[in-house]
């Protein structure tokens, strides 16, 4: 017998909005790996209209 499994998750690319010249921002980041605030304030933003779905 075969399931179907409904799909749920969406995949949110909000490294276009955070990133400068193919690298994280520094504006965005404290260490050039991680968000700083000001760089989940972005993903905020981004990831609300999905969240808001």
């Amino acid at each position: 017998m075969e399931r179907k499994v409904a799909t749920l998750v969406k995949f949110v690319d909000i490294y276009t909005y955070v990133q400068l010249e193919n690298e994280l921002n520094k504006n965005y980041t404290v260490d050039g790996c991680h968000l700083s605030g000001q760089g989940y304030l972005v993903w905020t933003e981004v990831i609300k209209p999905f969240v808001e779905e």
